[in-house]
């Protein structure tokens, strides 16, 4: 993690890393070095030599702009702001700074994140042709931020199926490959099909790495949405009473009694099979000619070493 620490951010991501704290206050400049460091080993071989350094910038944007909405609706709780700013990306001229209990500080950050990353992927070679499919990916991380809420609302809901169905786009793998593709002037169409298929995969190998190492923390928040409490959920470990409990207190006596039953029953170890599962299954699909998939295989392996040395980091 120290290779994390001592990574230095561009100037201007530093700066949007500044107001963010100044403006939301609920994440460290770790997280945003652990991202801008990490993005290249989950970022597809077909993008152009030339366009790597600008890619990584641009999926940090990105990253920001998810982060921050992230954290209206799961933090904050702030559904009047989450609805605005969702809306920049599809129709910015509808957003309403003015609307009743939006927060305009918090508003504008995400305006100006978007629009330097909208400036930013406007310059990729193949921005027209792939930008459609990106607006398409992005709905579904939407989708995704939101299910917690859901979760949240409903805990007798909560099921693992539509944890890997609808939770998983809040990795954003497809999102961000789709901005690798608008830079990727080599890159054959004919394959989009069976590289879509891959990230399917890769992406609920990322839901798990981030569920694996964040679920203690999101006991004690009262979130019920991570894949580690709805598994234990689902095999009779949690009860519906103990579910009411963590969202109203959380009770710190039924977090650690939970916690001791996840951990005695192996739930995260389960998880981490389902992982090995999914890289063996990637092992074995059929490689492609534009895009080197066993390079992406192993840069998910180091994610997913990384999120281990981070828990309790971000």
């Amino acid at each position: 993690m120290e290779e994390v620490r001592r990574h230095t951010l561009p100037d201007a991501l530093e700066t949007l890393a500044d107001r963010y704290d100044a403006v939301l206050g609920v994440r460290d400049q770790f997280l945003w070095k652990w991202f801008h460091l990490l993005n290249p080993y989950f970022r597809l071989s077909s993008v152009a030599p030339e366009y790597e350094s600008k890619v990584r910038d641009d999926k940090t944007l990105l990253m920001f702009y998810l982060t921050l909405l992230d954290d209206l609706m799961d933090q904050r709780g702030d559904r009047a702001t989450f609805r605005e700013a969702a809306r920049l990306p599809f129709g910015p001229r509808r957003v309403d700074f003015d609307g009743e209990d939006v927060d305009e500080q918090c508003l504008g950050l995400a305006y100006d994140v978007w629009d330097e990353f909208e400036r930013s992927i406007e310059e990729a070679p193949r921005c027209e042709e792939f930008r459609p499919l990106f607006g398409y990916d992005l709905r579904q991380v939407l989708c995704g931020v939101r299910y917690p809420a859901v979760v949240n609302a409903y805990p007798q809901a909560a099921n693992l199926t539509e944890a890997y169905a609808y939770d998983a786009h809040n990795m954003a793998m497809f999102a961000f490959a789709s901005v690798d593709l608008m830079h990727s002037p080599e890159f054959d169409p004919a394959e989009l099909s069976s590289l879509r298929r891959y990230l399917w995969t890769a992406q609920r190998m990322a839901r798990i790495g981030n569920w694996v190492t964040t679920w203690r923390r999101e006991l004690v928040e009262g979130d019920l949405s991570s894949g580690v409490l709805i598994y234990a959920y689902e095999n009779g470990l949690v009860d519906d009473e103990e579910l009411r409990r963590l969202r109203t207190g959380p009770d710190p006596a039924v977090v650690d009694a939970i916690s001791e039953r996840i951990e005695r029953a192996g739930v995260r170890e389960t998880l981490i099979e389902d992982w090995d599962a999914y890289y063996e299954r990637l092992e074995e699909a059929d490689r492609l000619e534009s895009v080197d998939v066993d390079r992406l295989l192993d840069g998910m392996s180091v994610v997913f070493q990384f999120h281990f040395g981070s828990e309790g980091l971000k």
